[in-house]
């Protein structure tokens, strides 16, 4: 006899991470002496060190009176005005205010209350809006997100293209929720405001929410995706962004959710509440201070991952002699080097190509077969996972962040001399 909940106790299997992609082979816990894996930002030329910021912050702000008026919910207006002026200059949606903002414990807390409030659990059965449709290869953590609850509904996209194709093919009364990247970790594709039509139609067609995850928006150098952001359609479309990855602090836990649709957004006030009343009133005035007094600090950012994605492609290309090629990428936080031309048979070969790299070079990188959930177990647990299109192979591939790794050069000759001789 178990006290845990059904829906919660079917899911335990399906949201153990490591079984999700076949007990993959784990690398070494040590630190390598080229960590290109994490989705993290460091190393950043600025006028002050993130948490130099920080202590400053604390020193020079009035935090007790702000933080003991209600909860110190009263005493950051000023934050979510500034946060709502930041998140419309970035999507294009000038009309936003502190209405349409909603904190939480990082995107990816944001986007699992999105489809709590969008998507009904798998098997209930007072409304058939039950899975969200997802492209893969997608964010590894995506697995845990989506499932805890519902269904999810899975279709491979390696462009812009093939996603939009992918939402018209795939999607049908059972989905609550589409879920877009832009631009996409791992593949770096961005999606036009064409795409954001064609998303839209399928929406209203089938009466689902639109969940964007631009964590990466301000990482492109595309011009053009603030047309995209801001084509979604207002009364369907939900919005997610990470703090963490805007000034570059892994491990502050910050992110918001916006929208348009002031039921949505009265919704998720009122789920975020019931949770945790709000997310911690320090870290998000230390965010309104940081946009309020530090906007070159995110410029700062912006231009380090912008020189270290055109360095690593130009070094890259010029040492190469392999049969791998990089795939282009709009996100500037990754590349991708494409192994399809390498003979690896396998997901596990890949793995142990990719652990085999880190031991011979000291270069950690992300194995594409990390990005995939493992056939095998999409099957045992249908119809939880379904794959809605009819392309399952996996095409091999790494991931190469260039977030925290300075020394760019270095870890692409490392990565071609490894390549060559394989």
């Amino acid at each position: 006899m178990s006290i845990l909940d059904t829906v919660i106790e079917n899911s335990l299997e399906s949201l153990n991470i490591e079984h999700f992609y076949n007990d993959y082979l784990v690398a070494d816990k040590r630190t390598p002496a080229h960590d290109m894996s994490l989705g993290e930002i460091a190393n950043v030329h600025y006028s002050e060190n993130q948490y130099g910021l920080y202590k400053r912050f604390l020193s020079e702000y009035d935090l007790q009176n702000k933080l003991t008026r209600y909860g110190g919910a009263e005493g950051t207006l000023e934050t979510v005005l500034i946060t709502a002026k930041h998140a419309g200059a970035l999507t294009g949606l000038s009309e936003l205010d502190e209405r349409h903002i909603t904190f939480f414990d990082g995107a990816q807390d944001a986007i699992s209350n999105v489809i709590s409030c969008t998507v009904s659990p798998l098997g209930s059965g007072y409304r058939n809006k039950q899975f969200v449709l997802a492209a893969i290869p997608s964010y590894p953590y995506a697995a845990s997100i989506l499932n805890q609850k519902c269904g999810v509904k899975l279709f491979q996209a390696f462009s812009g293209d093939e996603f939009a194709q992918g939402v018209e093919d795939c999607i049908d009364e059972t989905v609550g929720a589409i879920l877009v990247n832009i631009p996409q970790n791992p593949l770096g594709y961005i999606l036009t405001a064409d795409h954001a039509e064609r998303i839209n139609h399928a929406a209203r067609l089938h009466d689902c929410a639109i969940i964007v995850d631009m964590v990466y928006a301000g990482f492109t150098g595309k011009g053009d995706i603030q047309q995209a952001l801001s084509q979604f359609d207002p009364e369907r479309t939900i919005y997610c962004d990470s703090f963490s990855k805007i000034f570059g602090l892994p491990g502050l836990r910050l992110g918001m959710a916006f929208s348009r649709n002031q039921q949505i957004c009265s919704a998720l006030r009122a789920v975020k509440s019931a949770h945790s009343l709000l997310p911690s009133a320090l870290k998000y005035l230390f965010i309104g201070y940081l946009l309020k007094n530090h906007q070159g600090l995110i410029e700062a950012i912006q231009s380090s991952l912008r020189m270290r994605h055109h360095l690593f492609a130009s070094s890259f290309e010029a040492l190469n002699s392999s049969a791998a090629r990089l795939l282009p990428s709009d996100n500037h936080l990754y590349r991708c080097i494409d192994l399809g031309g390498m003979s690896i048979p396998s997901d596990k070969a890949l793995d142990e190509w990719t652990y085999s790299l880190e031991k011979r070079t000291g270069v950690r990188v992300t194995s594409g077969s990390k990005f995939f959930p493992n056939l095998n177990f999409v099957q045992n647990h249908s119809p939880k996972y379904m794959y809605c299109s009819s392309g399952q192979t996996h095409k091999p591939f790494w991931r190469i962040s260039l977030g925290k790794e300075p020394e760019i050069e270095a870890v692409s000759q490392k990565i071609c001399t490894f390549l060559r001789n394989h």
